[in-house]
């Protein structure tokens, strides 16, 4: 009796281990997370993360735009232009992507990402200007099969 309530136990432990396993082979729907961080005071760091249709973070081969822009808000007219501040294409493979922990105690995590590394402010073709600039990062992942999966996140340079 010990022994069957053991086996099925044990047998319990690796399905469930099986079923909460990320699956980084999966083929990615949408771009889960987008995420940035100063780097000093002249650079940003930015990754993102890939979901399949079960919202399991995984990993692709394809290409990868990224792109950061600052928005600035003419409040006397109301009108809102954008200015391309850094618009890059990357290759990227299934290689590429890191399995990390990021975060710091009750926010400690386990993710899997793809990191474009640090971006120093000199390789943007225009710099941030005013006095509280802020945009967004776009990444528009594109698939080997030619869908595009778009995430984006808020910005203060």
């Amino acid at each position: 009796m010990k022994r069957l309530l053991a086996l099925t136990l044990i047998a319990a432990c690796i399905l469930l281990g099986m079923s909460c396993s990320s699956s980084p082979s999966a083929t990615p729907e949408y771009v889960k997370d987008v995420v940035e961080y100063a780097e000093g005071t002249d650079a940003i760091v930015v990754y993102f993360v890939l979901a399949d249709s079960n919202g399991d973070e995984t990993t692709a081969s394809g290409t990868v735009r990224l792109q950061m822009v600052q928005e600035k808000t003419n409040y006397l007219t109301d009108k809102t232009s954008t200015t391309t501040l850094y618009d890059k294409t990357f290759p990227v493979d299934k290689s590429d992507f890191h399995k990390t922990t990021v975060g710091t105690g009750a926010f400690e995590r386990t993710r899997i990402i793809c990191s474009f590394g640090r971006i120093a402010y000199s390789q943007f073709s225009v710099n941030p200007s005013g006095d509280f600039p802020s945009g967004d990062v776009i990444v528009e992942f594109t698939t080997e099969s030619g869908r595009v999966l778009t995430g984006r996140t808020s910005i203060l340079y």
